[in-house]
């Protein structure tokens, strides 16, 4: 299939997006930060992201691996910032439409970038599902005394308007350092990334016992500054259904819907593809 692409998602791609679903032997999902945008959450470099929103943070680069170590109240600041926003937002129902396609099918598994846990939050298995860049539930040493990694729980942070943390620093279980998100920075030699390599091996093994299945890949806000997860979608072997407002690059074997996730989803989902 060569490349096709369009600004207007016709009624055609879409039925040809649902068939190729529907053919399907199982599931790849690769998801970036902007699949989270229909939820309310910002994505980091659209109209509405991150760094648009805190344009300070983007000059300081407060998403470095050494701001920690640095200055630990502006960092718990800003990720305090965002554990705050995930935990309050709800996935989206493209989320929902996802697992039913993902159940339905009983062989799948999701490749994200994203740090929030929405994909366990919207019930997907977390035996399903690889982090690529960690989890901002989860809290390392900042200094990686140890290879210890831990839930960060209920805890609260509480942020000031200059976006420095007021309340009392996280601080690593083994020692008195600063602890940190379990995420995967820029210039970042800090990152423990044991549970993300279990989760890599659990990814590694399903890929292993595809060789004769029909696999769709369907890609959703994996844009290319930070190309992680279309990479992954780059590699894989069969159709890749590539949903994204903004990014159209296409690929031979690329069905590229130009739009946003929820109504794109919401377009294929509501499809009834009947046996030829």
């Amino acid at each position: 299939m060569s490349p096709i692409k369009t600004n207007n998602v016709s009624s055609e791609l879409i039925s040809q997006a649902a068939r190729f679903i529907a053919d399907a032997d199982a599931i790849l999902i690769t998801a970036g930060a902007g699949i989270g945008v229909d939820s309310g959450m910002p994505d980091f470099r659209g109209d509405n992201g991150f760094w648009n929103a805190y344009p300070i943070f983007k000059q300081q680069g407060v998403a470095n691996g050494g701001w920690f170590r640095r200055e630990p109240e502006k960092a718990w600041g800003f990720y305090g910032q965002r554990l705050k926003l995930y935990r309050e937002t709800k996935p989206h129902q493209g989320f929902s439409i996802l697992k039913k396609w993902c159940e339905q099918k009983a062989d799948y598994f999701i490749f994200t970038t994203n740090v929030d846990g929405h994909f366990q939050k919207a019930g997907f298995e977390h035996k399903h599902i690889y982090e690529a860049h960690g989890s901002i539930h989860h809290l390392q040493c900042s200094e990686a005394c140890s290879q210890e990694i831990w839930q960060v729980g209920e805890r609260k942070f509480i942020v000031d308007d200059s976006m420095c943390l007021m309340n009392e620093m996280p601080l690593c279980l083994n020692s008195n350092h600063i602890a940190r998100p379990n995420i995967l920075m820029f210039d970042d030699d800090y990152w423990l990334d044991n549970r993300s390599h279990r989760q890599w091996n659990n990814y590694k093994h399903w890929k292993q016992q595809l060789t004769s299945k029909n696999v769709v890949t369907i890609e959703i806000g994996a844009g290319k500054t930070v190309a992680t997860a279309r990479r992954e979608s780059q590699k894989m072997q069969g159709v890749t259904i590539r949903i994204d407002p903004n990014e159209h690059d296409a690929e031979s074997n690329t069905l590229v819907l130009a739009g946003r996730a929820l109504d794109v989803l919401t377009k294929i989902d509501n499809i009834t593809i009947t046996a030829e």
